[in-house]
């Protein structure tokens, strides 16, 4: 059977798939992109053309004989991939390894060298086997058999022409049909707008002028009717005709959505079709205590439900990664993971990376300046691969309020309803329906810049006071003195800042050691500390002491 790598489908016919690919998975572009039918090869595309040109060039059951007469085929050394030996399709599959970060051992014969660095590989490559074809005999072997592996599927000759899946439709109801279609035309107008960033009102105007062609070309719809009614010899009525145009008008899915009564024909009725049919997160709006002051939160467990609907984000969560004694090679390696109980038990948890910033949305030259600006949190998943995890597409909202509010009531106010889903998702989980249990999680580390890292660990958000550094209890004069490499500063530890919290509370003093208050995160949830704070963003004010967080 061929089964969908994006969804559940699956189908006996490869050309059944492919046009559930272009029907169900259409918004494909560089962010989302369509990846190879066949479950061995790794290959993704932006474009469907280019879907099917690999197709028909990678997959294809010709034999690739070379000038000796000895049928030769290329194993992966670091997959199960199997195709007939042509070096350079050998060497594009080798360095989409490498792109994400794997190791790829080199395939010449007797050589050692092995590398997940692309631009070494490549160098190594053309530094030690410029002119060289001898290749190891397990990655480059010499067979008479047929070297594609297709798994255990019956393969089908498939043509690929447009005509064909259009040939496929009859076991459609017309019905369902076009309510897919329209679906995927309001996807089109929204990828327009969230990623080719074509404004509403650019979008409103293409859609009007579509509506305007539509209306402007009856005359020609009712000339090509009527030719036709006469060359098969019907008689030809302005009733009949009518009938036929309307018809024709209905069926079009395109004219339908965009006319004056469509779902689509207006900002409003756009908005309403995506929150009816795509998957949407209602924001909720706050109010911070008593006061007229509002924020609004984004759901964090019902965001992760429904983005753990997509069963290819939720096999790129369960996805795993070897762990190498002595290697870090994933965050799951770092002491901070493992010292986690909950996300070092057994079972699959999930990790939250929380991002904290303020950004202004006035112009920050202008007489308005840090009046309007915002506070915002981010979140993405540090389970997915690298290379979603730091991707635009993959981040998402969870939470914006006016920054002098954050100051005015404090983190753990304005923070309250994030705090109190983190604690659910600690405690109870949230039931995820495609993995059919409850999966729990907690927030692994926060980034923040200097700035916004101060004020959620609580110390001092003024960087001249005299202990400035949330990393050791150096102040101002000894580090003129001293240098911050030396190791003559006493470092900050989680008892001595749990030592100068409880000072604070005991004495009623505005700080110690500049310390405020307690970590805003350790408060509600159990499984964090000051530790899990340690920023990967420093400065030279801060005793030059830089922090990384292992992706």
């Amino acid at each position: 059977m061929w089964k969908c790598k994006l969804c559940d489908f699956s189908t006996a016919l490869q050309i059944q798939l492919l046009r559930h690919y272009r029907l169900y998975h259409g918004q494909y572009s560089t962010i989302s992109p369509l990846p190879c039918l066949y479950n061995n090869c790794l290959c993704t595309f932006s474009t469907f053309n280019s879907l099917k040109v690999h197709l028909s060039r990678t997959h294809s059951e010709k034999k690739v004989v070379g000038e000796d007469g000895i049928q030769r085929a290329f194993h992966c050394p670091v997959c199960d991939f199997k195709q007939p030996f042509v070096e350079r399709d050998m060497f594009i599959h080798l360095r989409g390894h490498l792109r994400r970060k794997e190791i790829v051992p080199c395939p010449f014969r007797a050589c050692k060298f092995k590398t997940n660095v692309y631009s070494t590989y490549n160098a190594h490559k053309c530094r030690e086997h410029q002119h060289v074809s001898d290749y190891n005999v397990e990655v480059v072997v010499e067979t008479v058999s047929n070297v594609c592996q297709y798994s255990d599927i019956e393969q089908d000759p498939v043509q690929f022409s447009d005509e064909n899946e259009t040939a496929t439709v009859s076991d459609r109801s017309n019905e369902g049909l076009a309510e897919q279609l329209q679906y995927n035309l309001a996807a089109f107008f929204l990828k327009m707008q969230t990623i080719l960033h074509v404004s509403q009102r650019a979008t409103q105007e293409i859609i009007e002028h579509m509506d305007q062609l539509f209306s402007l070309s009856e005359p020609v719809i009712r000339k090509s009717v009527t030719k036709i009614l006469e060359k098969h010899n019907c008689p030809v009525t302005d009733t009949l005709v009518n009938d036929i145009v309307q018809a024709v008008s209905d069926s079009n899915v395109l004219h339908k959505s965009v006319t004056s009564e469509g779902p689509l024909s207006t900002a409003k009725r756009r908005k309403s079709y995506y929150e009816e049919k795509f998957p949407f997160v209602k924001p909720v709006e706050y109010l911070i205590e008593s006061s007229q002051h509002t924020f609004m939160y984004v759901p964090i467990l019902t965001s992760l439900q429904q983005l753990l609907k997509k069963t290819d984000v939720l096999e790129k969560v369960k996805e795993t990664t070897a762990q190498l004694p002595g290697h870090y090679s994933s965050y799951c390696d770092g002491s901070y993971y493992k010292e986690n109980l909950l996300l070092s038990d057994e079972g699959q948890k999930l990790s939250i990376i929380l991002y904290v910033d303020d950004f202004e949305i006035a112009n920050p030259l202008g007489t308005s300046k840090k009046i309007h600006k915002v506070c915002a949190v981010y979140w993405t998943l540090a389970n997915l691969p690298v290379k979603y995890r730091s991707a635009l597409h993959t981040t998402q909202l969870a939470l914006l309020c006016n920054s002098n509010d954050v100051r005015k009531f404090g983190y753990a106010k304005t923070f309250a309803p994030l705090l109190s889903d983190l604690k659910t998702l600690e405690e109870a989980g949230v039931y995820i329906e495609t993995f059919g249990d409850c999966l729990k999680g907690t927030v692994y580390s926060v980034v923040a810049d200097n700035l916004a890292a101060h004020g959620l660990a609580g110390f001092s958000e003024c960087f001249r006071s005299t202990y400035f550094c949330r990393f050791c209890l150096a102040t101002q004069t000894e580090l003129q003195m001293s240098d911050a490499v030396s190791g003559s500063f006493e470092m900050r530890t989680k008892d001595l800042h749990d030592n100068h919290v409880q000072e604070i509370q005991n004495n009623d003093n505005g700080d110690s050691c500049s310390v405020k208050f307690a970590v805003v995160f350790s408060l509600t949830i159990s499984l964090i500390s000051i530790l899990s704070l340690d920023f990967h963003l420093t400065s030279y004010m801060t005793c030059l002491r830089v922090w990384f967080l292992w992706s």
